[in-house]
Parts: C-alpha cells; structure tokens; sequence
C-alpha cells in the first residue's frame, strides 16, 4: 500500500466545504486519513479513534459538510476509494495479496488481486489454496483473473497431497510400498549388511523405508 495519502488540489479554495468545515476540524480529517492508512480500513475510522485524534466538535463539522459519513461503528470518508483506496485492504484477500505478492508488482495489479482473492474466499475457497494460487499466479505471466484457474490448482494439488500423505503413512505403519507407486513413489532398497538374520533383514528394510517416506514427508509439508 502506498505509505502518503492525497488531497485535492483545490481543497484550500473558499467555496469548497473543508474550509467551511474549519481548520480544527480539518486537522482530524488529516489525522485521519493517516490512521486509515495505518490500519488498512477503506476510510473507516472509528468512534473511538476519531475522539483520540479530535473532539466531538470537530467530528460533527466533519460530517455536517459531508467529508464524513456516520456508520455503525464511527465514521466513513466521502470519496475515500477515489483518492485513497488502500492497494490491499484489511481483509483476508488483502492479507493474502501482502503476504504473497511483493510490492514490486504495479498497484493495479494487487488491487485486482485483493479483490479476486477476496470474492473467491467469499465463494467458499480455502484462503489456503487461495494464497497458494497467489504464489502459482506470480511464477506465471497471465492476468489476474486467471487467479482463479490457480486456486483451483492448488486445491487439485491439495488434495493429491493429502491422498498421498495418508499412504506414506499408512505405509511407514506396515512397510507395504507399493501402494506408492500410483503416487510415482518407488522404493529402492539399498544393499543389506552381510550375515543379518531375516528377522533382522525385516527390521533393516522397514527402517530404512521409514526413513525414506519421513523424508518425502518432510518435503511434502514445506511446499504445502
């Protein structure tokens, strides 16, 4: 998000209803905007917030000349996305964006995947697969709404994961392998030591397709 906020140009004008607002009030309207900025609200600040940074005076002003708007909670910025809209807002969708997609990429283009991001976790994905699709999307070159053709892929990607991490599981429990194979896991036993018993051939090989399935295990979680 960008750290500076905008104002118009002819906000200083006579006729215009900041300077009807007054100066007091004008300094809450300023402070403001920096604490929505700071906490990513969309030009929401609250009942609270707003009596810290100003007075109830200045707070009516603000509202009586329409730079406000009362909500439920506190106040709402008139205009607030046409000159200030945060890149990624505090939402799950925009968390995602920020934590996924580094700033170098343009704002246009974050701001379209907060929102995509955003609609598809109200749809009903996995913000797990959502963030994971981020990640997919970055390492390619299409726009941002083919954002959902990749979270369908790591939802796909998921799910194979589960189902082969339940067989590594269920194989390092009995030793049986081969059920890895549909997985394009393949076992290769290495050379026993000599003289071992076959009780202690047993033993040998089941430790050593443990010790092979804790790692693809292992490598399997720090990609999810």
């Amino acid at each position: 998000m960008s750290d500076y906020g905008r104002i118009y140009r002819e906000l200083w004008r006579p006729d215009k209803k900041a300077r009807r607002a007054g100066n007091a009030a004008m300094g809450l309207w300023t402070l403001g905007i920096s604490w929505c900025k700071d906490h990513r609200s969309a030009g929401r600040i609250t009942r609270a917030a707003a009596l810290e940074l100003g007075s109830e005076a200045e707070i009516e002003a603000l509202v009586r000349e329409r730079l406000w708007r009362t909500t439920s909670d506190g106040y709402l910025y008139n205009d607030w996305s046409d000159w200030n809209a945060d890149v990624e807002p505090d939402t799950i969708g925009g968390g995602l964006v920020r934590k996924a997609i580094p700033e170098s990429q343009p704002k246009a283009v974050r701001v379209q995947l907060s929102r995509i991001a955003g609609q598809l976790i109200t749809d009903g994905s996995d913000p797990e697969h959502v963030e994971t699709g981020l990640r997919l999307w970055l390492d390619n070159t299409y726009p941002p709404t083919s954002l959902p053709q990749f979270v369908s892929q790591a939802a796909r990607m998921a799910e194979s994961n589960k189902s082969k991490l339940n067989a590594l599981r269920e194989a390092w429990v009995d030793g049986k392998t081969a059920r890895l194979s549909e997985f394009g896991l393949i076992f290769t036993p290495s050379a026993a030591p000599e003289g071992l018993s076959d009780m202690a051939l047993r033993a040998h090989r089941l430790a050593e397709k443990r010790a092979w399935i804790e790692g693809l295990v292992k490598e399997i979680e720090v990609h999810r």
